[in-house]
């Protein structure tokens, strides 16, 4: 099994990035591949809505959701991991999200089909107040 880690926090270390840590070295240790990105560190661009992407399966920006996206399509399961910002997730985590646009669509559609996710999160206020909002965003 081979997971993806999106670590959407602009804090190097912060809680979500800690539970992201735990989550995929419990992962590795029952052996399962891991992988993890840190979104901040990357550079991404936003997406442009010129929908090429739903022609050809590749966005026309060249950035680093060219390492991201088949990252993403080799995995079996994605591990968003983000604090709550204004009930959503990080801008960082929202613009790769945002970037994810080509697996919604042919020829991409059929190899994201079975993929699990799993959201984790961190938040000043109770999850029961912040999470349900940022769950309704998620792919």
């Amino acid at each position: 099994m081979k997971i993806i880690g999106l670590a959407g926090s602009p804090r190097k270390g912060g809680n979500s990035e800690l539970l992201l840590d735990a989550l995929l070295a419990g992962a590795q240790s029952r052996g399962a591949e891991v992988e993890k990105f840190t979104l901040n560190r990357l550079r991404i661009q936003g997406c442009q809505a010129c929908y090429a992407c739903t022609k050809t399966g590749r966005c026309k920006q060249r950035d680093d959701m060219d390492q991201l996206l088949p990252a993403l399509l080799t995995a079996d399961v994605w591990v968003f991991a983000t604090p709550v910002y204004w009930w959503g997730p990080s801008a960082q985590l929202k613009l790769a999200i945002d970037r994810m646009f080509p697996l919604c669509h042919p020829p991409l559609l059929d190899r994201v089909q079975g993929k699990q996710a799993v959201l984790l999160t961190a938040s000043e206020d109770k999850p029961s107040a912040a999470a349900p909002h940022l769950r309704g965003m998620m792919p």
